[in-house]
């Protein structure tokens, strides 16, 4: 389910580590591998945002809990010239996941963009913290 990324950050971040790239679909011990980067699976926000993580947003339409309809709907929608999304993330990894991650599918929509059929994802990095079950 490797969704390649293409951003200065990179060079800074190893491999296999928290917010890093996979490194050949495998991370640290204790992080999991999402849409290609680890991430903790037991991170919990903190703060002013921890009452508001697992609330949808207003114009969220994919929080029906359904982890792989969500990223199906993500798939159906992002659209890029030659660039088909399907080849390159495998939704069906997301059905054992016992809580809803539909705002780490809309981050992803949001952050994503297409100039001249090209993709670029590189703001997707800033979704990684949502696809955690808190």
């Amino acid at each position: 389910m490797a969704l390649g990324i293409s951003c200065a950050q990179e060079d800074e971040c190893t491999p296999g580590y928290e917010a890093c790239i996979c490194s050949a679909g495998t991370c640290l011990a204790g992080l999991s591998c999402l849409s290609g980067y680890c991430v903790d699976p037991n991170w919990e926000p903190t703060g002013d945002g921890a009452a508001e993580a697992g609330t949808p947003s207003a114009d969220d339409t994919m929080g029906s809990g359904d982890n792989v309809a969500a990223c199906n709907a993500l798939i159906d929608e992002i659209e890029c010239g030659m660039f088909d999304l399907s080849g390159a993330i495998d939704c069906s990894l997301y059905s054992s996941l016992t809580c809803d991650i539909a705002d780490y599918f809309d981050c992803i929509r949001d952050a994503f963009t297409c100039t001249d059929g090209v993709p670029d994802t590189s703001g997707i990095i800033d979704c990684a913290e949502l696809a955690t079950c808190t």
